[in-house]
């Protein structure tokens, strides 16, 4: 699923609050049967919903619970992308105000005045360097690939030509917070 409605109740004439996206990570709540249209939902929150979060059919849903060991792998991404990796990640968890003058292909994401990610245009390497790294992806799509990892989670957009186009780290942490 590439993105799905995240609804204000468990059922699809509740009204659609947020759009879940490829690669979202969100902590489950609560379940609910709905016995009548043969549907599971799922409550879901993420900090960047709110407080109440939403529902949306586990149908739509992957679950990854297995983590990649990414934490010794980071700076060698780093190096088969062409940018300075450590550099991004030190300005997680900060407020706002540390991330300095704009640089070209990259934006921090941001969520109450704190970076709680990037994405960063590469136009380098290819998906069998990344699979070489981290192994198979845990969900992949036509031209995105997805990692749960120790410290990070990792989006990897593809080309056509399966160069990696840019990537995209959040922290696991910055999800769940507040």
């Amino acid at each position: 699923m590439e993105r799905a409605y995240i609804r204000s109740g468990p059922s699809t004439e509740s009204e659609a609050v947020a759009v879940a996206g490829f690669g979202g990570v969100y902590e489950i709540m609560e379940t609910r049967i709905d016995e009548v249209n043969d549907m599971e939902w799922l409550h879901i929150e993420r900090k960047d919903l709110g407080s109440e979060g939403g529902w949306i059919s586990s149908k739509l849903l992957s679950t990854v619970s297995e983590e990649v060991a990414d934490v010794d792998k980071i700076s060698i991404l780093g190096e088969k992308l062409s940018i300075p990796i450590d550099e991004r990640l030190e300005i997680i968890g900060k407020g706002e105000q540390s991330v300095n003058s704009p640089v070209w292909g990259l934006e921090y994401q941001i969520f109450d005045d704190v970076v709680t990610g990037f994405t960063n245009t590469v136009n380098t390497s290819s998906k069998d360097e990344i699979i070489e790294l981290f192994g198979e992806p845990q969900l992949e799509m036509k031209y995105l690939l997805f990692y749960h990892g120790e410290k990070y989670n990792y989006i990897i957009h593809l080309r056509k030509d399966g160069v990696i186009e840019k990537v995209t780290i959040n922290d696991l942490k910055a999800s769940f917070s507040k």
